[in-house]
């Protein structure tokens, strides 16, 4: 249970949280639960004042090391967050906060989650009347489509998609999009959905709220290229489509190595290395040393994997985003060239030795990030 005393929305729901687990506990001694409260608070004696509150258990407050490599381990970004593992440190949901409130008699112990499969099982609607499912469109390129009527921003994109849409379906491209309505009620829905082409999960499905909640959907519009197994391949895919309106790079498969600028697109939610260059004699030095780790993510991808690890090279033309980067993580002071392998979702960096390093050395470097054992710092330090 990640949360702190100085946070209101912890305070609120941290009394709601005792209440249950000492419910849970009475009703189902046969049943093992321990709820372990991470701190985020500012001393010791706040850390103390909030825990008298409380009906479990709780990290010490001076193991500072072991919070921040758990709240990287389970990409915890805000609090109050209540993840649910299982005993060997695997994750099982993120939701428990919903668990709290959904399920007060601890019914669905030990909340597993469900295959994907059966998440977004049922039907789909279309406009000419055929049935299609989640299953049935194994064969095809599937984009998730998070929209709604009132978005202005939305309204925008739609029919620049319908465009690249229509170009594929005429190209024989095997392409479909699902409408994943946001709309504030049905007739909203009804009369947007008229507009597109595509297929669209009926208005109030529940996998409305999961898929929201499984890709992370911060705002609209959102186009989420996914695979058959559901895992996401591309967040970014509106962007790649409104730069390729034809679908001429269809099924856009993300590139291993890139500019820093295409990459801004991804960095929040992939690890990046990133080579700041200090002119245009670094780049092919910078190239030279990431090129043999990019390709080997590069055939992953090409297999229809979601990418681990992205690279970037930062050329001399790029001055906007490599500032603005550079100054996000703290660097803007520091000698160029530089290499940093950039981890938003963890909450931290690793900045290379040397300006441009060896392949080898990425490489080592990729290894141990996969193994977890790369030494870090925190973004911003």
């Amino acid at each position: 249970y990640f949360s702190a005393h100085w946070c209101p929305p912890c305070q609120m729901f941290t009394p709601e949280l005792s209440k249950w687990y000492t419910a849970f506990t009475q009703a189902h001694p046969d049943k093992k639960l321990s709820i372990v409260f991470v701190s985020s608070d500012r001393s010791q004696e706040d850390f103390d004042e909030y825990r008298k509150g409380m009906s479990f258990h709780a990290l010490p407050f001076s193991e500072r090391d072991t919070k921040a490599k758990l709240s990287a381990e389970y990409g915890v970004r805000g609090i109050p967050t209540l993840i649910f593992i299982d005993s060997d440190g695997t994750l099982l949901t993120k939701e428990g906060r919903g668990i709290v409130s959904s399920d007060p008699s601890g019914a669905n112990y030990p909340w597993r989650p469900r295959p994907w499969s059966d998440q977004v099982a049922g039907p789909l609607l279309s406009h000419d009347g055929s049935t299609h499912t989640f299953a049935s469109l194994t064969d095809k390129t599937v984009a998730l489509y998070f929209s709604a009527h009132w978005c202005g921003p939305c309204r925008g994109f739609t029919p620049k998609l319908i465009e690249t849409y229509k170009a594929l379906k005429a190209a024989g491209k095997p392409f479909e999009v699902i409408f994943v309505s946001g709309d504030n009620d049905d007739d909203e829905f009804e009369e947007y959905y008229k507009t597109m082409p595509w297929l669209a999960i009926p208005y109030g499905d529940a996998r409305i709220e999961y898929l929201n909640t499984e890709y992370e959907v911060e705002g609209i519009p959102s186009l989420v290229l996914i695979n058959a197994a559901g895992v996401a391949l591309r967040k970014d895919l509106r962007t790649a489509i409104s730069a390729d309106p034809t679908g001429a790079d269809f099924p856009w498969p993300r590139k291993a190595l890139s500019s820093l600028t295409e990459a801004v697109e991804t960095i929040n939610d992939v690890p990046t290395v990133v080579v700041f260059t200090s002119g245009a004699a670094d780049v092919d030095a910078a190239t030279a040393a990431l090129k043999p780790a990019s390709d080997d993510e590069a055939a992953r991808i090409a297999a229809g994997y979601a990418p681990r690890i992205l690279f970037a090279i930062a050329g001399p033309t790029e001055t906007d985003a490599a500032h603005g980067v550079r100054r996000f993580l703290g660097l803007n002071a520091a000698a160029l060239p530089l290499t940093v392998l950039v981890n938003v979702p963890a909450g931290n960096k690793h900045v290379f030795a040397t300006g441009i390093p060896s392949a080898d050395d990425v490489s080592a470097a990729v290894a141990s990030l996969q193994a977890k054992t790369l030494s870090t710092v925190s973004l911003r330090s």
